[in-house]
């Protein structure tokens, strides 16, 4: 099961998730049929998939039927580890930035925790910008991630072009450095 968790509104502008769910980090999602591109950036890959544990999602500006920027504040058992392997939690981050009516998404995640005893603690910072100019929408997708001493930055650049509601033209550029 990729997801299944329960969704409390304790305010209309707050919601509180407990269960599994899907990562708020990257400009990509599990189903490779939602991503502009079917085959997977390597970007997606070092980023977490599923995580289970507790999530606080408050939408900060906007209206209640149109968020404008929404925080989000997780508390969870690290990257797709369900049964969790340790007793060490892993705390994330996300803000998503949609001003109504500009065709722009603008969004930071973390995570931070350690994975598994003995192991150095692990940060990932992402971020995704996305920008839609009529038939052309461009995206950018940056992450930092360091274990200990190993560590890496990729940045990956993406645009799609809208030819009809049947077809449309994507490409992606990536550069890593790993050490």
């Amino acid at each position: 099961v990729q997801q299944a968790y329960a969704t409390v509104r304790p305010h209309p502008l707050v919601s509180i998730d407990a269960g599994r769910f899907v990562t708020s980090a990257s400009a990509e999602v599990i189903e490779s049929n939602k991503n502009w591109l079917y085959s997977r950036s390597l970007l997606f890959f070092g980023v977490p998939l599923l995580h289970t544990g507790l999530r606080v999602n408050v939408a900060a500006l906007g209206t209640i039927a149109a968020p404008e920027l929404v925080l989000s504040f997780q508390l969870v058992n690290g990257w797709n580890n369900d049964p969790d392997i340790n007793s060490d939690k892993t705390f994330g981050f996300n803000a998503t930035y949609t001003p109504a009516n500009q065709g722009l998404t603008a969004s930071v995640t973390t995570y931070i925790g350690k994975e598994a005893p003995g192991l150095d603690t692990r940060m990932l910072f992402d971020g995704v910008f996305l920008k839609d100019i009529g038939n052309l929408s461009v995206g950018a997708n940056i992450d930092f991630l360091k274990q200990g001493g190993a560590h890496w930055f990729g940045i990956a650049a993406m645009g799609r072009f809208i030819l009809n509601d049947a077809f449309y033209v994507a490409a992606r550029a990536e550069f890593i450095n790993s050490k």
